[in-house]
């Protein structure tokens, strides 16, 4: 992947507060990124499923809460990885759901990890970053690969 490359990330949150914390905490990230925010599921099915345009309108990660509303982040996430063009980009799972059953059904449905939302302003900058950082920084992602 060129190092000039931006990362798309496609953020499915509905609250407009944790949007802005996320945008914050990535802000600080090693690696240049551009964040598009779907407010929910419909949303997020639009952008996914209705803009096709090849390799460079699909984003380099989904980050998804599992709490939306119109679709949930569950029916999002099977959507996602029953689909030939999209189950190979990276989900990452971002909840305040810390129920065993939530993190087991998410992995089961082929997220590639799971980060409950911390509570402490201080940790959610510091996980989110960290996160991020080896997200965009570390791993080698698919679809600008």
């Amino acid at each position: 992947m060129e190092l000039s490359h931006k990362i798309r990330i496609l953020l499915v949150e509905d609250n407009p507060g944790d949007v802005l914390l996320f945008r914050e905490a990535i802000k600080e990230c090693t690696r240049p990124c551009s964040i598009r925010v779907a407010s929910d599921g419909e949303e997020a099915k639009n952008i996914l499923f209705a803009h096709r345009g090849g390799p460079d309108s699909l984003p380099d990660l989904i980050v998804l809460d599992l709490n939306l509303p119109k679709v949930t982040g569950d029916q999002i996430l099977l959507l996602i990885k029953a689909d030939t063009e999209l189950r190979s980009i990276p989900v990452l799972i971002l909840s305040s759901s810390s129920d065993l059953a939530d993190i087991r059904r998410s992995y089961d449905n082929q997220a590639s990890c799971y980060l409950v939302k911390p509570t402490d302003l201080g940790d959610y900058m510091r996980r989110v970053r960290a996160w991020g950082n080896f997200w965009m920084s570390q791993a080698t992602l698919p679809v600008s690969a």
